[in-house]
């Protein structure tokens, strides 16, 4: 009875055009739909660090029909398209820093063109890849050094974005970053990334198990046959790799993630102990207990139940979650969470190093509430809590409508806890 009446309840949702993946935003800039309106935040963010031009995206948004599901997919693939071309034709031209700017625009339209691409649909791995073709592009094109590196476990590979602010072989704190459910190791150029390495951090992006983009790389990778004790392994693996590398200070070694990568942050600061400070960007120490919480029913009841509430929601939300169903292997939402169940949940009094939980204020009450709960559960001798607030234009999800104030919050923070 329960479940009918959530049915019927999120029916009404989204006939007042309210329903949503999450609460993650108070306020809307331009799209109806809120889970529109927030990848749309999102992006336009990503013009802090050269990721797109405002007037590109706002061309875009106001040829996208609302009416039509395939608009955003058909339009920002245009505008990809077209900026991808100007930067093969400054690169022609010997104008590289032109290219470097065009194609990690390009990037960006690419990027926004997937989160409304189903698994399965002809276009999925073109669309994937050649976002990342022009993320590639544009980072070798860049003044700081990047190294395109992978590492291996059990047969299979992870590939990594290694970043450094020169040449030189100064041992630097060294960030490891998390992807997020929705997120791709080349999202964390702007939302982490270059705000390291302007600091003089080092940068490791990758796209780990059950990501988006590690199913790429590895389709055979399932969480059925890769499960939670296998992903800790592969998060080890992954710190043996960078602490064997000669740029790297050992003593400040930094793990941290958003959303659904703060999840993973935790899981892996309470399964290894070589970390100096630990930046949860949601600090979610269940995440089954989160998705169980969440108004959506879709986490909840039968395989048949999930899918008719998935195939109820708008477009974007009911690809998102097909996207997250298909990274992670499984046939439904439903099956994904007894993996989340057992042993992927982290004890956050085996977090012991140095801690930053972040959080923001247009979050749901039951990840502002994690977020508190893992602050005070660490056994950290130094640690801090910080959120975004309405008042500060920084209370996303995340901070995606301040990222530079998000990233002034972790990197001050850093900064001097570690002395540096």
């Amino acid at each position: 009875m329960i479940q009918e009446e959530n049915k019927s309840n999120l029916s009404e949702n989204q006939k007042e055009g309210n329903s949503k993946l999450a609460d993650r935003l108070k306020h809307k800039i331009f799209f109806a739909d809120a889970d529109q309106d927030f990848m749309f935040q999102l992006f336009l963010a990503y013009h802090q660090r050269g990721g797109s031009a405002i007037g590109e995206l706002f061309n875009v948004a106001r040829r996208i029909n609302p009416a039509d599901p395939m608009s955003w997919k058909e339009e920002f693939v245009k505008e990809g398209n077209k900026v991808e071309a100007w930067g093969e034709e400054s690169l022609q031209g010997g104008h590289r820093v032109s290219a470097r700017e065009s194609f990690l625009r390009a990037y960006t339209y690419y990027r926004s063109a997937f989160c409304a691409s189903y698994p399965g649909e002809k276009d999925f791995d073109y669309i994937y890849r050649k976002s990342a073709a022009c993320f590639k592009k544009s980072m070798d094109l860049q003044s700081f050094p990047v190294e395109w590196v992978e590492f291996e476990y059990d047969g299979f590979k992870f590939p990594c974005c290694f970043m450094k602010p020169d040449n030189s072989s100064e041992k630097r704190p060294t960030i490891i970053v998390h992807n997020g459910g929705e997120s791709h190791m080349e999202d964390h150029y702007f939302l982490v990334g270059k705000a390291g390495i302007d600091r003089g951090y080092n940068v490791l992006l990758w796209d780990g198990p059950w990501d988006v983009g590690c199913r790429f790389h590895n389709p055979d990778l399932k969480a059925k046959i890769f499960g939670a004790e296998k992903v800790k392994e592969t998060y080890r693996q992954l710190v043996d790799y960078v602490l064997s590398r000669p740029d790297v200070d050992a003593h400040r070694l930094i793990v941290t993630g958003e959303s659904y990568g703060g999840g993973k942050t935790m899981v892996h600061a309470s399964c290894d102990n070589r970390f100096a400070a630990v930046v949860p960007n949601s600090p979610i120490h269940n995440l089954a207990h989160l998705f169980k919480t969440n108004r959506l029913p879709a986490y909840t009841g039968s395989p048949e139940d999930s899918a008719k509430v998935v195939a109820s929601l708008p477009y974007l939300a009911r690809v998102t979650l097909e996207r997250v169903i298909w990274s992670h292997g499984f046939d439904s939402l439903v099956d994904w969470i007894p993996t989340l169940e057992n042993g992927f949940i982290s004890d956050p009094s085996k977090i012991n190093c140095a801690f930053l939980s972040m959080c923001a204020e247009s979050e749901s009450p039951e990840l502002k509430r994690q977020a508190e709960f893992a602050y005070e559960h660490v056994s950290s001798k130094v640690k801090a809590i910080k959120k975004g607030l309405v008042e500060d234009g920084a209370d996303l999800h995340v901070q995606v409508n301040n990222l530079a104030l998000g990233q002034s919050m972790m990197f001050d923070w850093l900064d001097e806890v570690l002395n540096y």
